[in-house]
């Protein structure tokens, strides 16, 4: 297992890499989050992190509907999620993390017929590229947001990889996230950290091992599978996702977390 944070594209690369590398985390996770139009710059990033320890350790998009039912919307997702893809594979990131999407006003297995589909052209067009596909849980627009779903979609594609964020299981899918690595640890291949405090109705988002959650427990699960991918650590929240506290979120994070780590 290895360490990384998470840069949005709107942020300072330039900033966040001198960061990662003082802190020794060796991966960013490159998301494109804000639903503009994006600039898929791999020369830039790559001019960024030529000289750096640091690398992209994946490039991700959550918000795209890959399984749209108007077919012109699927066709620009479809190229939408193509450009993420070869962005990952110019600027050398293992993984390209996409939304699976959601047919609305159809049933699971519709939802999962049609995701299949989709899957496949993915799934040819990122290994030709040597990169590898995962898929968010839970962010709308998805169909899989249930225990149900998920068993039932990855029974239905034994190849298929999913990117798991405990606090975003808790949220998106109202759902226990230890149940979920429990289960399906060998099918995660992306893996993201932040914490919660929820306390009647006042809630707030710590620093990793600040919080509720027992991360020992969750690496202990992925170490019981062989893992070899990113913690990828995600400042959040009003308190710490900005610029002038997300690197002690870093911090504070990384201290925790690399206890765990070999």
């Amino acid at each position: 297992m290895k360490l990384g944070c998470l840069v949005n594209w709107t942020e300072n690369l330039e900033v966040w890499a001198k960061v990662a590398d003082a802190l020794e985390i060796e991966g960013i996770d490159y998301t494109f989050a804000t639903k503009d139009e994006y600039v898929f710059n791999a020369g830039k990033i790559n001019e960024i992190l030529k000289n750096r320890r640091v690398k992209l350790c994946a490039a991700s998009m959550f918000h795209v509907n890959t399984i749209d039912k108007d077919s012109q919307k699927r066709a620009l997702a479809r190229e939408q999620n193509e450009k993420l893809i070869q962005f990952a594979a110019d600027t050398k990131a293992p993984v390209a993390v996409i939304n699976p999407g959601l047919l609305e006003g159809a049933g699971l297995e519709e939802n999962i017929r049609e995701f299949k589909k989709e899957f496949e052209h993915y799934k040819a067009f990122s290994e030709k590229r040597g990169v590898e596909m995962t898929y968010y849980l839970g962010h709308d627009p998805n169909f899989i947001k249930s225990d149900e779903a998920l068993g039932r979609v990855l029974e239905a594609i034994p190849d298929m990889h999913v990117k798991v964020d405990p606090v975003g299981v808790m949220r998106n899918m109202d759902w226990d996230p230890y149940k979920i690595v429990s289960k399906y640890a060998a099918r995660i291949n992306h893996f993201h950290c932040k914490d919660i405090i929820r306390k009647e109705n006042y809630e707030i988002e710590p620093p990793v091992g600040l919080g509720d959650l027992h991360w020992n427990e969750f690496i202990a699960m992925l170490y019981e599978v062989d893992y070899d991918g990113y913690l990828v650590i995600e400042p959040h929240g009003p308190k710490w996702k900005n610029e002038e506290r997300m690197g002690d979120y870093i911090k504070l994070s990384k201290r925790h977390l690399a206890q765990y780590i070999l």
